[in-house]
C-alpha cells in the first residue's frame, strides 16, 4: 500500500470506498508514538457510531501530540520497603499550545522529581514545543500491582501517563522449589531443569555452601552465575539450568545457601536413582 501523503485525506479516502462491516486502517513509520483517535463515518455498512483505533505519528515530527518517551513508566517487581530504580522520561509538547498538568492519581507510592520539568503540579506548565525531563521510583508498602497517573492537557490534546509497579515480599525467589527431578536410571542424564532467581531482598545475596553435587550439574547458557561467593544484584532476577545423573541407586539431596540481608535460606535439589533396566 502507498505511504499517503496526508494521514487525514488517506483516512478520509479510505472510509469513503468502504463497504465492509469492520475498518482497520493502519498507518506507520520511523519513531513511532502511538495516539487515540475516534472518527465518524457514514460509510456504507459501517455503525455511525464513532469508530476507534490507533494513530500512530513520528514524535519527531508531529504537530498537536503530547508525547512521551517512554509511553509508561514500568517499574515491575519491587520489594516492600524498598525503592525502586529511577525511570527517566522525557515529555514533549508538539501542539501549538501551552500544556497544563491538570489531574493527578494514585501517585502516593510514586515519588517524581521534575528534572528540567520542574514540580510536576497544577502550577506547572510546558510551552509550545518545549521538551523536558523528569525521573519516577516505585517505593511499594504492600504486596500487589499499584497504578499511579497524570494529566498533561493543551487546548487540542490531553494525554494521560502511567506508572506501574508491582509490589513483592523482600525475599529470594526460586521457581521451581526445590528442583526435582524425580527417579533417573543410572548411568543416563535427566533432561534439564531450568531454575528462576528472583532477589527482591532490596539488596545484593550470596551464594554459599555448596554441597557435592556430584550427581548434578550445573550446565552453561544461563544469565545466573552459579558459584560460592558469586552473587546477585538487589532486584534481579536470573536463570540457571541444571540435570541429574545419578551415580548409584537411591535419594539424592544436594544444596546450597543464600545469604540475604535479613538471613540465609537453603536451595535444595533432588532426585532419586534407580536401577537400570535390562536384559
Amino acid at each position: 500500500m502507498p505511504t499517503p501523503a496526508s494521514g487525514r485525506s488517506f483516512l478520509q479516502r479510505t472510509l469513503a470506498l468502504a463497504s465492509l462491516p469492520a475498518l482497520i486502517v493502519s498507518l506507520s513509520g520511523a519513531g513511532l508514538q502511538a495516539q487515540s483517535v475516534h472518527l465518524a463515518s457514514s460509510a456504507r455498512g459501517l455503525n455511525p457510531a464513532m469508530l476507534g483505533f490507533t494513530h500512530e505519528t513520528s514524535a519527531a515530527a508531529a504537530h498537536g501530540f503530547i508525547v512521551f518517551t517512554p509511553q509508561l513508566a514500568l517499574f515491575g517487581n519491587v520489594g516492600i520497603g524498598t525503592t525502586s530504580q529511577p525511570i527517566a522520561v522525557t515529555v514533549t509538547n508538539n501542539t501549538a499550545t501551552t500544556a497544563h498538568y491538570v489531574a493527578f492519581n494514585n501517585l502516593r507510592l510514586f515519588h517524581i522529581d521534575g528534572g528540567t520539568c520542574g514540580p510536576i503540579s497544577i502550577s506547572t506548565t510546558l510551552a509550545p514545543g518545549a521538551s523536558c525531563t523528569f525521573s519516577a521510583t516505585f517505593s511499594p508498602t504492600a504486596p500487589g500491582l499499584v497504578v499511579g497517573s497524570f494529566t498533561i492537557a493543551s487546548v487540542t490534546n490531553t494525554v494521560r501517563f502511567q506508572l506501574k509497579g508491582n509490589g513483592v515480599a523482600q525475599s529470594v525467589i526460586f521457581f521451581p522449589s526445590p528442583a526435582n527431578f524425580g527417579s533417573v536410571a543410572v548411568g543416563t542424564m535427566s533432561a534439564p531443569i531450568t531454575v528462576k532467581v528472583g532477589n527482591y531482598t532490596g539488596s545484593p545475596i550470596t551464594y554459599s555452601s555448596f554441597t557435592s553435587f556430584d550427581s548434578f550439574n550445573f550446565l552453561p547458557g544461563g544469565s545466573c552465575n552459579i558459584g560460592p561467593g558469586a552473587t546477585l544484584a538487589a532486584d534481579s532476577v536470573c536463570t540457571f539450568s541444571l540435570n541429574f545423573e545419578p551415580l548409584g541407586p537411591g535419594p539424592v539431596n544436594d544444596s546450597f545457601n543464600v545469604t540475604t540481608s535479613y538471613g540465609t535460606l537453603t536451595y535444595h535439589v533432588i532426585g532419586t536413582g534407580v536401577a537400570p533396566v535390562g536384559p
